[in-house]
């Protein structure tokens, strides 16, 4: 899913070269000129990229680019209006969100992902308590937490992500991270750092889920499409695109169309997402 989403940016890349059409002011930003620029979260990418490319095939007037950048990025640039459309994975605060427009599209689970090896091959969960202890840095090896002897490292997002704020709001109780660890710009550069380095660990949303991969779960509760839509899992948030007021023209357009019944049920499946319809418990916050 995640190669396909990269790809999906590179045609949004040439279909707005093509285009040509200025770029929209910030009293306007969606004036209907063609070009719908989307930017915020990496975990959101996969399925923004899936849902770009079938809508500019049934809408072939409409060009889309799609980037990542950070949750926290996404809403500061549709806020300034220079985008049309902000996805993030956390909620808008404060004054940033009297002026803008949440649109629940999906819900993510983000979940403890490692390097596999033999230090963690014991190990099939871990509960809240270790997982804060790991990336709060009190846990420093694997066998510490029933695995055989390896020190940890933690692989971080940066602190514009969406992804980590979540993640740290439920397991951490806020941006209470090891100081020191690495940090990644987007969710593929993590797991390729989790992919190389004996010993990683890090936290990626479902959809970047890898083979190669271990994938923990929390107080043995398996981060399946049934466990998160009940609350079971814990660790989720809503995937929301944010417009600078109501949606118009193609942005509202779009929106509607990744609302629909077969993006719901199929492509945001497909990608490890539930769908909004689907959640039985719900949130008013991160």
């Amino acid at each position: 899913m995640r190669d396909r989403g990269v790809s999906g940016v590179l045609l949004f890349a040439l279909a707005l070269a093509a285009c040509k059409h200025a770029a929209p002011d910030e009293g306007a930003i969606d004036a209907g000129a063609g070009v719908l620029k989307v930017a915020g979260s990496s975990a959101l990418l996969p399925f923004a990229a899936e849902a770009a490319n079938e809508f500019m095939r049934s809408h072939p007037a409409t060009a889309i680019t799609v980037e990542a950048g950070g949750s926290r990025q996404g809403l500061a640039q549709v806020a300034a209006g220079t985008i049309a459309i902000g996805t993030s994975d956390i909620f808008a605060t404060g004054a940033q969100a009297a002026g803008l427009e949440d649109h629940k599209v999906g819900v993510v689970a983000f979940v403890a992902m490692a390097n596999r090896g033999p230090f963690d091959a014991a190990i099939s969960s871990l509960t809240l308590a270790q997982l804060a202890g790991i990336f709060s840095g009190a846990i420093h090896d694997w066998s510490e937490v029933g695995g055989s002897p390896q020190p940890i490292t933690i692989v971080n997002r940066a602190k514009n992500s969406g992804t980590r704020g979540a993640f740290g709001s439920i397991v951490l109780g806020g941006d209470r991270f090891a100081a020191g660890s690495d940090e990644q710009e987007s969710s593929a550069l993590v797991q390729t750092m989790l992919l190389q380095k004996v010993g990683a660990i890090s936290y990626l949303a479902l959809s970047y889920r890898h083979a190669d991969l271990k994938m923990f779960a929390v107080d043995g509760v398996d981060p399946t499409p049934e466990n998160i839509e009940r609350g079971a899992y814990p660790i989720w948030s809503y995937e929301h695109m944010y417009t600078r007021g109501p949606a118009s023209g193609d942005a509202r357009t779009f929106i509607e169309f990744v609302l629909s019944p077969s993006m719901q049920g199929t492509v945001l499946e497909h990608g490890g997402f539930i769908p909004i319809a689907g959640m039985k418990v719900a949130r008013d916050h991160d």
